[in-house]
């Protein structure tokens, strides 16, 4: 009688933890699992969004890939933590699927549009 008594009581707490798990912790360990991927595939040249929504071209990585020097204008580089790059830009391709400049930097516009 006490055992069932025991394992009513706790399974409400055990279905609660359970869904804790799978709402939170499961996807947020997706997501760094993501974004430690994200980090290793970081190149020279790269073009990046940053978390504060800055869009830059990636100079210089360091060995340990912990800091990436960003350069957001022409001469201005940024040294920042490799982990506030939010995403990688994919590159601009013309028709016959080469890599083209940026049409808005080479007539002196800003990149953004």
């Amino acid at each position: 009688m006490m055992m069932s008594d025991f394992l009513a009581g706790a399974l409400p707490l055990v279905l609660v933890w359970m869904a804790f798990y799978g709402l939170v912790v499961w996807p947020d360990a997706r997501e760094r699992a993501e974004r430690r991927a994200m980090v290793r595939r970081l190149r020279v040249g790269d073009a990046v969004i940053t978390t504060l929504g800055l869009r830059g071209v990636i100079r210089d990585l360091d060995e340990s890939r912990r800091f990436v020097e960003v350069e957001i204008a022409e001469g201005v580089v940024c040294s920042m933590s490799s982990y506030s790059i939010e995403r990688i830009l994919p590159p601009l391709a013309s028709a016959e699927g080469e890599a083209v400049s940026d049409p808005a930097k080479e007539a002196g516009g800003s990149a953004l549009g």
